[in-house]
């Protein structure tokens, strides 16, 4: 998919861990009315094993939450 990035290419770019993205999707999907659950965006699933791809436009929001 151009112009999308899996996980592990998105923690590299953040200078974040995998495990700490994860912890703050979960955290946006149990605190979903929350303010700074807006900053997170969306991510997009794709493929039989629904790997989640983040769009390269989105970065700066996730370096934002950080």
């Amino acid at each position: 998919m151009e112009g999308y990035i899996k996980i592990e290419e998105l923690a590299m770019r953040i200078d974040s861990s995998v495990q700490t993205i994860n912890n703050w999707y979960k955290w946006k999907r149990e605190n979903p009315e929350h303010e700074l659950a807006s900053l997170l965006p969306d991510y997009t699933q794709e493929g039989n094993r629904q790997t989640r791809y983040w769009s390269t436009k989105d970065i700066w929001k996730l370096i934002e939450f950080k």
